[in-house]
């Protein structure tokens, strides 16, 4: 028997709460095969639950599953549309690793939705539109997270960066 199904034995969460709390721990300590077992347990008693979700995505990420954590990210952010985290990893996801540039833009955007001061999503906001080519927007982008954070480092480089490129092709 392996050492997974043996600690499921031992436990033997049966409820939604069990398995979930279950999974956090698993999850905290670095064991993150049994940490998705136990969100995806969670889910099968409570499949409309956030957090699960939310989590198991992360889990999924880690992992380096991007398209099964894109999905899970997906349906927590169906259940909870109005969560600024769901949007915000999923859009992070998208613009890191599946290079996906027009699904993070609405990713972000949707985090924004939520409060439109976040320097984070409006830097990543620049991000994408800088790897779409799209340097002005991408300036605005940068300007944006300035404007929360005026002496940020990366949000100057890349916003002077772009500049210099948008002077240098007129």
């Amino acid at each position: 028997m392996t050492q997974t199904a043996l600690k499921i034995l031992e436990c033997r969460p049966d409820s939604y709460q069990g398995w979930y709390q279950q999974a956090n721990l698993d999850r905290d300590r670095g064991c993150y095969f049994e940490a998705l077992l136990g969100y995806e347990k969670a889910l099968e008693y409570y499949p409309d639950d956030y957090w699960s979700w939310y989590r198991r995505g992360k889990v999924l990420e880690i992992l380096g599953r991007y398209s099964e954590a894109n999905q899970s990210y997906t349906l927590g952010c169906q259940i909870k549309p109005k969560n600024y985290w769901c949007w915000y990893e999923q859009g992070y996801l998208n613009l890191k690793y599946l290079k996906d540039y027009h699904q993070a833009i609405i990713c972000f955007n949707h985090a924004l939705s939520r409060d439109g001061v976040d320097y984070w999503a409006n830097y990543r906001l620049g991000d994408a539109w800088r790897l779409l080519g799209d340097y002005p927007t991408a300036i605005a982008y940068y300007e944006e997270a300035l404007s929360i954070r005026r002496d940020d480092y990366w949000a100057n480089y890349r916003r002077n960066e772009l500049l210099l490129l948008v002077s240098l092709a007129n």
